[in-house]
């Protein structure tokens, strides 16, 4: 992927890609101190005091507030192999667009790794913009940032051509997705964020049949943790020797158990912009709150 930044800003999607390009590097040497990042990224600029941060530039990439330069993320790359990736991932251009879409997916479909395009685009070139849980499942199977893009993709595409059934599938995949890959985020320190930033702009979009999701009342960071560390032992019970490339099977297995999925589902309840909730759906709403909290 080309090593350039948008010109036109977004604070809230460059603070979780900057923070998450500072971690990426930091897993890498395992510290995560701005000023050790500094020194191993550039040694000859760290000043002369010990707790010397010039300009403070890397305590501010460590907080999102600041997007490094495009030479120094290209000199990141060649010390950290794909760390420029997790800072130009195809994703943030997704989240950064407000306005339609059309015209730009076929691009961004393409820049997804693994077989994820080819899952997408079919024979004809056009994008399968509809399909059943096999289809939608295939996707939560490869959760990575990679199927949360493409996820993405599709909502936006469906919610402009006002399929909203389809939309509302798409949201629910996608907050599954979130689930599956939020050990990792939280981890990187992105996992509210992330989260917060999908609620705000892409699950508010999901809207069906009087319904609409309130992720923003969920606790991700609870059920996310919860969730890796039920398939964690799962994972442990069923096998000697933990396998890494299943991880995301014993994910699943969680979310689609009857006795315990439920609490990984997506509030959902009637959209306060078309009617007010019924006392029914109130009390229901008060209760699993309560039930989240625990968490």
């Amino acid at each position: 992927m080309p090593l350039q930044r948008s010109k036109r800003r977004d604070d809230a999607v460059d603070k979780i890609r900057t923070i998450n390009w500072f971690r990426c590097i930091g897993d890498h040497l395992d510290i995560y101190i701005p000023r050790e990042i500094q020194r191993f990224l550039q040694p000859g600029k760290t000043g002369t005091g010990v707790n010397s941060i010039r300009n403070n530039r890397y305590l501010e990439y460590s907080e999102g507030k600041h997007v490094p330069r495009p030479d120094l993320v290209e000199h990141a790359d060649r010390l950290v192999d794909g760390s420029s990736w997790e800072l130009n991932h195809v994703l943030w251009s997704v989240l950064r667009c407000s306005g339609p879409i059309h015209g730009k997916e076929h691009k961004w479909i393409r820049e997804l790794s693994g077989d994820i395009p080819t899952i997408v685009i079919e024979a004809n070139n056009v994008i399968r913009l509809r399909g059943d849980r096999h289809y939608l499942g295939s996707f939560e199977r490869r959760a990575s940032l990679d199927s949360l893009t493409a996820l993405t993709i599709l909502l936006r595409m469906n919610h402009e051509r006002q399929d909203f059934e389809q939309v509302w599938e798409c949201a629910k995949s996608i907050f599954r997705v979130l689930l599956m890959i939020g050990n990792d985020l939280n981890e990187r320190c992105i996992g509210a964020l992330m989260f917060d930033l999908y609620a705000e702009r892409v699950f508010c979009l999901a809207r069906y049949n009087g319904n609409r999701i309130y992720a923003e009342k969920s606790n991700y960071p609870a059920m996310s943790r919860v969730l890796y560390e039920l398939a964690e032992h799962l994972r442990e019970k069923n096998s000697h020797v933990k396998d890494r490339k299943s991880k995301n099977h014993y994910l699943i297995q969680i979310l689609s158990s009857v006795q315990i999925g439920e609490f990984f589902q997506p509030l959902i309840g009637p959209d306060l912009d078309i009617g007010a909730p019924t006392k029914a759906y109130s009390e229901w709403l008060s209760v699993r709150n309560s039930e989240t909290a625990e968490y």
